[in-house]
């Protein structure tokens, strides 16, 4: 397929509806006809294929088949088994432990887990790998899981109230392609970490592209009134991990949820270097803060509401750009559905721990609300997908599927608006 830019300037209105049904026909038609390996986002932007990166430092579409089907496909690489196939402890073998590694124990079989197993084998270790939720819990870890590889169909399957989300004006359900990645927090639960991506170098200049949407039970579930871990940063030599690209970090549902971000200090680094740094910057949008743990970095509310921008039940397209890290002048971007919503420059990084560069992507999904006696009511989820990590800018909301008839706004800064639309055809 040819990708082609449009001069949105030269439709008539009655043109750009005409278009816009046409796109989502064509988007329709790209979910029901993409095979993993073939033509899914990924395989699209690895070398080969038409919007090949060469750039590209991580992706994840949550295509392979066995992240949600029973079947072995052979239980070698690139696919490997399903979530109970074993090495020799539970799960050793499933596509996820392969790819990402071990999560922590509250999202894993424990030893003696199941007693009674319908496949695969009762783990015999005091911890053996993560489970994914299953509507008819085929692989026995729906007590536990706190991952759920949707369908379209699903999304309600273990909360009936929620709804499919949607991306506005165009379709619901699965964000792109046949399957969506929903992390996934069982009442009571801690969740936390379950993989690591690695990357192929440590990296200090990259974008990151993804869709994310949280579902309509989200504000119910109770999660919000404690800080909720999404996904995090892991450096490559001060041994933490960093929350620079969507957290929430705040005790009660706020209208810059889920931009609450933050590097923490550097080792033997403090809090009035960071506010050094910070007075030397030039904050252009955002609220930008430092204590005595870290900086902090939040959406800017001129330019984000929560409520406004991003309701739950939707899908919404969120990118970081994050240049020259542990230099004197770098630059931190966030911009969410094509508006820049935190931009600052000139910072003096060589204080914070990104100055050793990121080595990985760390999947996150730990709910402090669970550490109290005040315990989540019900499940709950962080929906993603199609998630782009470059060396560079980062890549258009219209390369990963948010295409569409609505331009954004004219700029001229470049990075001020990535998400350029696209016609596929």
């Amino acid at each position: 397929m040819r990708v082609t830019r449009v001069n949105w300037r030269a439709f008539t209105l009655p043109a750009a509806i005409a278009l816009g049904i046409a796109l989502s026909a064509l988007q329709a038609e790209a979910a029901t006809n993409c095979i993993d390996g073939v033509n899914c986002y990924c395989d699209r932007v690895r070398p080969g294929g038409d919007l090949a990166d060469p750039n590209l430092i991580f992706c994840e579409d949550f295509e392979a088949v066995t992240l949600h089907d029973d079947s072995s496909v052979g239980g070698v690489a690139p696919l490997f088994g399903p979530w109970y196939d074993k090495g020799y402890y539970r799960g050793e073998n499933s596509y996820w432990q392969r790819t990402y590694g071990s999560g922590v124990s509250d999202c894993a079989w424990r030893q003696g887990q199941p007693a009674s197993p319908k496949v695969g084998v009762t783990c015999n270790a005091n911890t053996c790998y993560q489970g994914e939720w299953r509507a008819d819990d085929r692989w026995q870890a729906n007590s536990f899981a706190c991952l759920d590889i949707v369908q379209d169909g699903e999304f309600d399957d273990e909360i009936s109230s929620n709804v499919s989300p949607s991306v506005p004006g165009k379709h619901s359900g699965v964000f792109d392609g046949k399957q969506s990645l929903a992390q996934r927090t069982a009442p009571g639960r801690l969740g936390g970490i379950t993989g690591f991506a690695k990357f192929p170098g440590t990296y200090r200049t990259f974008g990151v592209t993804m869709a994310v949407g949280y579902p309509t039970n989200s504000a119910r579930a109770n999660l919000w009134d404690d800080p909720w871990k999404h996904n995090e940063w892991e450096t490559a030599s001060e041994g933490k991990m960093d929350g620079i690209f969507l957290f929430h970090n705040t005790g009660g549902l706020q209208e810059d949820d889920p931009f609450q971000m933050f590097m923490f200090h550097a080792n033997g680094s403090s809090q009035s270097q960071c506010e050094t740094a910070l007075a030397k910057a030039s904050v252009v949008r955002g609220s930008v803060w430092c204590n005595d743990v870290a900086l902090y970095y939040r959406a800017d509310p001129l330019y984000y509401k929560r409520s406004r921008d991003f309701p739950f039940g939707t899908w919404g397209c969120a990118q970081g750009y994050f240049k020259d890290l542990g230099a004197s002048n770098s630059i931190i971007k966030i911009w969410f559905n094509n508006t820049l919503i935190i931009h600052i420059e000139n910072l003096d990084t060589r204080s914070f721990s990104a100055r050793s560069g990121y080595k990985s992507l760390v999947w996150n999904n730990y709910a402090n609300r669970n550490q109290t006696s005040n315990l989540s009511t019900e499940s709950t989820y962080r929906y993603e997908d199609n998630i782009h990590v470059t060396a560079g800018a980062p890549a258009s909301c219209a390369q990963v599927g948010f295409s569409g008839s609505t331009p954004p706004p004219a700029t001229s800064d470049p990075l001020s608006s990535p998400g350029q639309p696209t016609v596929v055809n």
